[in-house]
């Protein structure tokens, strides 16, 4: 309940104010990230983790944070406790909060990362993906 008020929120300013674009469908978020020649961050996570909404409260909210993410990627918000088994296959999601950088063009993994950061070590990764990635927006 409380992850799908957070990702009708999320949703709900992103429209509004042009912030990140949240979706909680794979398949949807790949077709975004390609129209808008971006990469997804998948972010899984689960109601009952603490670090999760450590992550949802203060890290992906924090500004520097959010307008990275929004200029670079697509945001697919996946509770783990509700995975769809083609995602489940994909990813090899062994805890929470898991986060998968993933180029939608060529169908692979840049990167992974599992637990929580704070929002200044969390920027200083975004930016080593983004540059890993060979994003020309980076």
């Amino acid at each position: 309940m409380r992850r799908g008020l957070f990702l009708a929120l999320a949703i709900l300013l992103s429209v509004a104010f042009g912030q990140a674009v949240w979706v909680s469908n794979f398949d949807r978020g790949v077709q975004l990230a390609k129209e808008k020649g971006k990469n997804l961050l998948i972010y899984f996570s689960s109601d009952h983790c603490p670090y999760c909404w450590q992550m949802e409260n203060y890290v992906l909210v924090d500004p520097e944070v959010e307008k990275y993410i929004s200029d670079k990627f697509i945001i697919v918000s996946i509770d783990v406790e509700d995975m769809p088994e083609s995602v489940e296959e994909k990813f090899d999601v062994f805890g929470t909060p898991y986060i998968v950088f993933y180029d939608p063009k060529r169908d692979k993994v840049i990167s992974e990362l599992f637990g929580s950061r704070e929002a200044e070590d969390f920027i200083v990764i975004l930016k080593k993906i983004c540059k890993k990635s060979n994003l020309r927006r980076c």
